[in-house]
């Protein structure tokens, strides 16, 4: 009654105003975006889980400003594996985040840079390691993970991930050959790469292990096992990992 009778359901307009928004980046690079009708019921079902993240998170603040809380139970935890998915951070940090995200969502490139801060006031107490979740809707993110995938194999991985990030409107074949040039890649061992899909079948074990998990959408993060969805602030990142800090101070 709290959340979910107090938030409005996504209008037309919305799904649509956000439809323009997305496919504004298809026009700036030639591409034909999906029918409308065909990606509305996705576009609508984001928008709600959005906006019943933020009434969620406003009702927990109102919750804490009106009482005194002590929580003695530990957060429903879920299991996920790390295998050779690709990582950053000290390697001995007590908190691990595993993050499903897709290099074409506008959520996951705030996401990133949350991240980002993440790891710089949490220096040396956190490793992430990013899975990836490349959603339908956005055709070319399945190949942006793979080329992504495709320079780790030259040890720039998180360089290459930084730049898609940051060229999101940027999704064709030559951006991706772009990216690798900037970044002085084996050009020729690169394209072989890419174009053999190396790593299709590593993106949709991501997508799959993501899904039995509970990830819905992106970006999702699973920090020392707890589930957060969506682009979720730094303060609740924070809170998350001085909980388990604490824990393992105890």
């Amino acid at each position: 009654s709290e959340i979910d009778d107090k938030i409005e359901k996504a209008s037309n307009k919305q799904a649509l105003d956000f439809y323009n928004q997305v496919t504004a980046q298809f026009a700036a690079s030639g591409q034909t975006p999906p029918p409308f009708e065909s990606v509305k019921p996705q576009i609508i079902g984001r928008l709600e889980m959005e906006s019943r993240f933020k009434r969620k998170e406003a009702f927990y603040e109102e919750l804490q400003k009106k009482y005194k809380v002590n929580i003695l139970l530990d957060q429903p935890t879920v299991d996920v594996g790390l295998g050779d998915n690709p990582v950053r951070g000290d390697q001995s940090a007590p908190i691990t985040i595993v993050e499903f995200s897709d290099y074409h969502c506008p959520y996951c490139e705030r996401g990133a840079n949350t991240m980002k801060e993440v790891l710089d006031k949490y220096k040396g107490k956190v490793k992430h390691y990013f899975r990836d979740f490349p959603l339908s809707i956005h055709q070319k993110a399945k190949y942006a993970a793979n080329a992504a995938r495709c320079a780790g194999d030259q040890g720039k991985y998180w360089e290459y991930h930084d730049k898609v990030f940051a060229n999101q409107a940027k999704k064709e074949d030559q951006d991706f050959a772009d990216f690798a040039k900037e970044l002085k890649l084996d050009e020729k061992k690169f394209q072989e790469c890419v174009s053999s899909s190396k790593y299709f079948d590593k993106i949709d074990k991501d997508m799959q292990e993501g899904q039995n998990i509970g990830v819905n959408g992106t970006p999702a993060y699973v920090v020392n096992g707890v589930l957060l969805s969506g682009a979720v602030p730094f303060e609740r990142f924070k809170e998350v990992i001085d909980a388990e800090l604490n824990k393992s101070a105890m």
